[in-house]
């Protein structure tokens, strides 16, 4: 059996981001998602930007329409709950930027074993993906699911 310590992590300031958002931290991500200092914090830091560029195009339009109502910054959206909406986003932005990074690092070692991690890994991939479309559908008000008779 071998012990290997991750390398603890620098820390790193928020994202750029688009004023009507909430920040998003790398620290905090790294918290939330358990993503330890194996992960760099460039490569953490690239992910997260992609997974913010990803979900707010997803949610453009609607952010368009809450701005024409006034609202302007999410903390201003009215809502039963009022953390309930920022945590989505940030839900959304950090099932994305896993579901990313796991892919990611399953392309790094090509090996027989690598294969059989990244075959055991493909559903823990779609499960953030899916967590991610559920957060921005959640906030846009929408159903998780679509459904058609055929």
């Amino acid at each position: 059996m071998t012990f290997v310590a991750a390398a603890p992590a620098k820390p790193a300031k928020d994202l750029p981001r688009h004023p009507f958002w909430p920040a998003v931290n790398p620290d905090t991500f790294r918290d939330v998602m358990r993503v330890d200092g194996t992960v760099s914090t460039a490569r953490l830091i690239h992910a997260l930007t992609e997974a913010v560029v990803y979900i707010n195009s997803e949610l453009k339009a609607w952010r368009i329409a809450r701005e024409a109502a006034g609202c302007l910054s999410l903390d201003a959206v009215p809502d039963e709950d009022t953390a309930r909406l920022p945590y989505l986003y940030c839900r959304a932005v950090y099932e994305y930027a896993t579901a990313d990074l796991m892919e990611r690092y399953l392309r790094f070692d090509a090996t027989g074993d690598a294969q059989q991690r990244a075959e055991g890994q493909a559903p823990a991939i779609e499960n953030h993906r899916r967590n991610a479309f559920w957060a921005v559908r959640d906030i846009k008000g929408e159903a998780r699911s679509t459904m058609e008779l055929i």
